[in-house]
């Protein structure tokens, strides 16, 4: 009886299985609307649509997470490379650094007329908001990856999608770049693109930038892989002392 008790008290607290659907998309939604509704309170007190546009990025945030839902549905039953996988994955990753770019707006944090501490708590939200978000599809990427190559593929792969999004970040926020200028201004955008690569040594602070970015965002997501196993515990219930002991002859 003793031993059944401690087995009962040995696992971490965990998400009920409701909240913990799809990538904790519950919990994501909640915290989308408890963001838009700091900020309409804010609105309704000032009259000033002061980090609006946060709104916007919050939302170009969520297109990767959902991409990322699509490629687990289309991978299902068995994990597959597919053309249908390849095309939603090259939207994801396009789209995937909008998620955690919301981490560059905190710049715009500075003192207003309105409590100061609201505005860091709001603008702070936003931010970790986006890196979860990000957090949460890269992790649904690299496991889709990880069965259907191997371990080290799927390591190389994400270490080389959040270099990617670094370097998109820098072109986001220093260039002022969009996901979807590679669509709408193609050979403006590659210009931009292929000058840092080739030139590098002409533009320290891109790959300044982009490596302490890709190192932000790497310990970042080791960080998040142990607290997103603890909230999907296995199914399957702990031993019991009859389960550890050896079956006799």
């Amino acid at each position: 009886m003793l031993q059944q008790k401690t087995h009962a008290h040995s696992h971490a607290p965990a998400l009920p299985r409701w909240l913990s659907l799809y990538d904790a998309l519950p919990l994501h939604l909640a915290f989308s609307t408890l963001l838009a509704g700091l900020w309409l309170i804010r609105f309704l007190l000032t009259g000033h649509k002061s980090f609006g546009l946060f709104l916007w990025n919050l939302f170009l945030a969520w297109i990767p997470f959902f991409f990322s839902l699509g490629m687990a549905w289309v991978a299902r039953p068995k994990p597959r490379l597919s053309l249908a996988l390849f095309l939603l994955g090259s939207l994801w990753l396009l789209f995937f650094p909008n998620a955690p770019y919301l981490i560059t707006d905190l710049i715009h944090l500075r003192p207003r007329n309105f409590p100061f501490w609201f505005d860091t708590l709001l603008l702070f939200g936003f931010a970790l908001h986006g890196l979860l978000l990000g957090m949460s599809s890269l992790h649904r990427v690299h496991t889709l990856i990880h069965n259907a190559t191997s371990h080290l593929i799927g390591w190389i792969a994400i270490s080389l999608f959040l270099g990617l999004t670094s370097f998109g970040m820098y072109l986001g926020r220093v260039e002022r770049w969009n996901s979807w200028d590679l669509l709408t201004q193609p050979l403006p955008t590659l210009r931009a693109i292929t000058e840092k690569i080739f030139f590098p040594l002409h533009h320290p602070t891109a790959w300044a930038f982009t490596a302490t970015t890709f190192l932000f965002l790497f310990i970042s997501y080791l960080f998040f892989l142990p607290i997103h196993t603890s909230s999907h515990p296995s199914t399957s219930p702990p031993p019991t002392d009859s389960e550890d002991r050896p079956s006799r002859p």
